[in-house]
């Protein structure tokens, strides 16, 4: 069977380079975890250009998610492939690319894949 390379290229989503990197995000962080903590493990997949980790005002701990950038793709990719999944302060973390480019359709579409639970809706 025969695939058309044109068709390929055009469904595929691949990671978006930001202005200086490729940002990756980490899912079920540990509320206790630090920017120390996330810049420790990320580190060993590459160098860390920078790290984003929201805290919650109120009682101090994080949010759940933080954001890392890699300069380099291979870093990154890295990054995703061997960190998700991966356990962290004893939460098993998710990891993805944060930003992806392609077709518009694609990742319109994907985002409505992502957003379908057997809940209902839910957001990211």
């Amino acid at each position: 069977m025969e695939v058309d390379q044109e068709e390929c290229s055009s469904s595929v989503l691949n990671p978006a380079r930001s202005i200086e990197g490729y940002v990756i995000i980490a899912l079920n962080v540990h509320p206790e975890a630090s920017e120390d903590d996330i810049i420790d493990f990320f580190d060993e997949f590459g160098k860390v250009k920078n790290v984003q980790l929201n805290m919650d005002r109120q009682t101090g701990y994080a949010k759940g998610y933080a954001l890392v950038e890699y300069e380099k793709l291979r870093e990154a990719e890295t990054a995703v492939d061997e960190a998700d999944n991966s356990e962290l302060l004893g939460k098993r973390l998710v990891v993805d690319f944060a930003f992806l480019e392609g077709n518009e359709d694609n990742i319109q579409s994907s985002n409505r894949e992502r957003s379908r639970s057997p809940g209902g809706s839910k957001r990211w």
